[in-house]
């Protein structure tokens, strides 16, 4: 074992989106959970409809995103949005290409950077957030060490930047970290251990144990990606399945640490339930009842107001009014159908199949390209029906 098992029923898995949204945390008092997912994206801009997509398949509103190698600049910042999310970046200020680390955060919590603990260096790049929710205060640290870094640079940097920001009086400590060492080798990799022993130092426990990049070319998997935090209770972790990136993307759930009446994301509204199946049982209704009465009758004012009363009373029963909780994910990516869902979902099962080597990269890439194509052309058909619906109506185009 890398470490001692800190909660036995909840133990580092791989979760696909099925499994992940039958955790109980996904299905239980989800107001009171804090819910924070990370991954290295090795650029966002080109995946960003893939990793809206991805978010839609889960049944779980992330109070904070968080990439390593977005590859943001102050220039394309503003290309990625997430709708209800205040953004924050640590960008590279030396020209080198890649880099960035990007995190997003819940509107809901007031929120700012910690200039002081967050830094762009050669061996080390960092962004550290300050959130607060009334008597709750947590500080969220994202770490990035480049591949060709010094390691003990970035760890004894790392261990002071903490160690900077320990006089603020936060409940929780969450430092999510691609450090490009693999602590699984940690009794023949030095570096390993010491970076080990720095985190347990400042009383950092990881969440993450198994392997988060996977190279199936290689034949290597590593656990080079990790989430620590300081207070490892009533919590659930793991890695998700997904091919966005090379590296898997990691979670952790810290369950009921929040108010019910502080999450108030959802809407809801009411429709009326129209489909072939209603309106045919209205047809069928309306049909059966005998108009004699009102087309015998004299009086013209009294047969219309028989009529409406008809048609209204049967319209309401078959055509029922529905109330539905939309998330501010299915307001953000309308186009992601239910037809979109099942693909997204048969790519991730394959993607899983790809990496037990179960089945070929050529038969899983080309399903996978049709799923990225399928996501994109549901998008543009999406605009273009709001475009063709709106160019003529001045006033709903001003809204």
């Amino acid at each position: 074992m890398l470490y001692p098992d800190l909660n036995t029923e909840r133990k580092s898995e791989y979760y696909n989106e099925d499994t992940f949204n039958r955790l109980d945390c996904n299905t239980k008092n989800t107001k009171t959970n804090f819910a924070l997912l990370h991954q290295n994206i090795r650029s966002i801009l080109p995946k960003r409809d893939i990793f809206h997509s991805f978010l839609q398949s889960l049944n779980c509103k992330f109070d904070v995103i968080s990439f390593t190698e977005s590859w943001l600049t102050e220039d394309t910042k503003d290309l990625i949005h997430f709708n209800n999310y205040n953004a924050f970046h640590s960008f590279r200020n030396d020209g080198r290409r890649g880099g960035t680390i990007s995190t997003y955060i819940s509107d809901k919590y007031t929120s700012k950077i910690l200039d002081y603990c967050t830094v762009s260096m050669p061996y080390i790049e960092t962004l550290f957030v300050e959130i607060k929710l009334k008597n709750i205060c947590m500080i969220i640290a994202t770490a990035y060490k480049p591949p060709s870094a010094n390691p003990n640079q970035f760890i004894n940097t790392l261990g002071e930047l903490i160690q900077s920001c320990n006089n603020k009086k936060a409940e929780h400590f969450i430092l999510c970290e691609d450090f490009n060492i693999d602590i699984m080798n940690y009794d023949n990799d030095n570096n390993a251990l010491e970076l080990l022993c720095t985190m347990n130092s400042l009383a950092l426990l990881p969440l993450i144990s198994k392997p988060t990049r996977i190279d199936k070319v290689r034949d290597t998997a590593t656990l080079i990606d990790n989430i620590f935090i300081t207070n490892p209770h009533n919590y659930d972790s793991g890695i998700l399945i997904s091919d966005i990136s090379d590296h898997l993307p990691i979670f952790v759930i810290l369950n009921n640490i929040l108010n019910n009446e502080l999450n108030k994301n959802c809407t809801q509204i009411k429709y009326r339930l129209i489909n072939d199946l209603t309106i045919g049982n209205l047809y069928d209704k309306l049909n059966q009842y005998d108009f004699t009465e009102i087309l015998d009758g004299n009086d013209c004012d009294l047969a219309i107001k028989q009529l409406t009363s008809i048609v209204d009373e049967s319209y309401c029963s078959c055509c029922p009014v529905k109330t539905k909780t939309i998330s501010p994910k299915d307001i953000t990516t309308p186009w992601i159908t239910a037809d979109v869902k099942t693909e997204i979902k048969r790519r991730n099962h394959y993607f899983s199949l790809f990496l037990q080597g179960k089945m070929q990269k050529v038969t899983y890439t080309r399903f996978r390209n049709q799923v990225t194509a399928l996501i994109r052309s549901s998008k543009r058909a999406y605009y273009g029906n709001k475009f063709s619906e709106y160019k003529t109506d001045l006033k709903k185009r001003g809204k």
